[in-house]
């Protein structure tokens, strides 16, 4: 990241481990999952497709976002968080359901 950003990403990477931690105890399933969503990303990136790997990107956030509520906070409504989504996935086919390898 470069000695001007190590300082700021060292902190959120230990943020984020918690989150990952807790997670993990709750669903090890959304680890599959997620693995599945970042090759969709990097292979919509590595085709230049653009607009495909924004709506994967948002759809993987958004999942991530919303899966972090219900274990953290499950009496929020995260109405900001399908707003953002709705602008950005509009009104694009959902994609095939990502189920984990069982």
């Amino acid at each position: 990241a470069g000695t001007r950003n190590t300082p700021n990403a060292n902190p959120l990477q230990d943020y984020c481990g918690r989150y990952r931690r807790a997670l993990l105890q709750r669903n090890p399933v959304s680890f599959t999952i997620g693995a599945r969503e970042h090759r969709a990303i990097a292979d919509a990136c590595m085709a230049g497709d653009h607009a495909g790997a924004t709506v994967a990107l948002a759809r993987h956030l958004g999942r991530t976002a919303l899966t972090l509520v219900s274990v953290t906070d499950p009496s929020y409504d995260p109405r900001p968080v399908r707003e953002a989504l709705r602008i950005v996935v509009g009104d694009t086919a959902p994609p095939a359901p990502l189920i984990a390898d069982r």
